[in-house]
């Protein structure tokens, strides 16, 4: 996660979820959510904004 918010350092929280999230560059429709795990990223997932479930 250090690396995470130094490469990041417009990271936001999910509300409920706490997991970190961020917009992906050049696309401000698209963000990366982080599923941290003690410090250490153990997924990723790419959404888009309109997106109302994943699965």
């Amino acid at each position: 996660m250090k690396q995470v918010k130094k490469a990041y350092p417009r990271l936001r929280y999910v509300t409920g979820t706490g997991r970190p999230y961020v917009s992906v560059p050049g696309n401000p429709k698209a963000y990366y959510e982080f599923f941290p795990d003690k410090g250490i990223v153990t997924g990723l997932a790419l959404g888009l904004d309109i997106q109302d479930c994943v699965s």
